[in-house]
This record gives C-alpha cells, sequence and structure tokens, in this order.
C-alpha cells in the first residue's frame, strides 16, 4: 500500500511543477537564479524522489523517512499557494491548477500520515 500512496503523491506532485513551470513560478516567488535555478532545484528534487521510491520499494526504513517529506512537501507547497491566494495573487487559479494544488495536498497528506505510522511503527 505505501508504495501507491507514494507514487499518487509523486504524481500530484509532479503534475504541479508542470504547471508552475507554465505559470513561471521562479517569478512570482522571486526564486534566487530564476529560471535555471526553478530547474536545478526541480532536478534535485526528482532524484529524490527517485531514490525514495526505490528505497520505499525496498522496504527501506529511509524509504519511510522520504515518504513523510514526500507528503510535508506536498502539504508545504498547498500552504504557500494558499497564501498567495490569499494576498489576491492571480496566478494558479485555473480549475486545472487549482485541481493539481487540491490534488497535490490530498495525496501529500495521505503519504504524511501513511509514511508516519510507518516511521513510528504503529
Amino acid at each position: 500500500m505505501q508504495i501507491v500512496v507514494y507514487v499518487l503523491a509523486v504524481i500530484a506532485i509532479e503534475i504541479h511543477q508542470v504547471d508552475a513551470g507554465a505559470e513561471r513560478e521562479w517569478d512570482i516567488l522571486h526564486l534566487p537564479f530564476g529560471r535555471p535555478g526553478f530547474l536545478l532545484a526541480q532536478g534535485a528534487q526528482v532524484m529524490a524522489i527517485a531514490l525514495g521510491l526505490v528505497f520505499v520499494a525496498q522496504n527501506r526504513w529511509y524509504g519511510d523517512w522520504l515518504g513523510v517529506l514526500v507528503g510535508a512537501g506536498s502539504l508545504v507547497g498547498v500552504t504557500l499557494h494558499l497564501l498567495l491566494w490569499r494576498r489576491g495573487d492571480p496566478h494558479f487559479r485555473a480549475p486545472e491548477s487549482v485541481l493539481s494544488i487540491a490534488a497535490m495536498g490530498v495525496a501529500g497528506a495521505l503519504a504524511l500520515v501513511v509514511f508516519a505510522l510507518r516511521v513510528a511503527r504503529v
């Protein structure tokens, strides 16, 4: 079950990241190094996610910790977008953007719960 939860969370994150690239998130959030920095960060994120998938598939304890980070990271992303919306930012308001952010939140929350329970060995 945990591998399915992990994969769903990662799919939701990556769908949002495609949308983030289309919206030029590096400009919206004033990220350092602009687009190159955004792409470099995406490469590092995908590498960590891929390693996490391998570790989860191998049932290693550090895969569970990466699952916790994937879940927590998803919720941080959702919170950031909620703050953008609250301040009236016009970005990420298209229905598909809202849906991808909501999916990231739901899948991330599920991953956080599943992997936190595994880390706690409940």
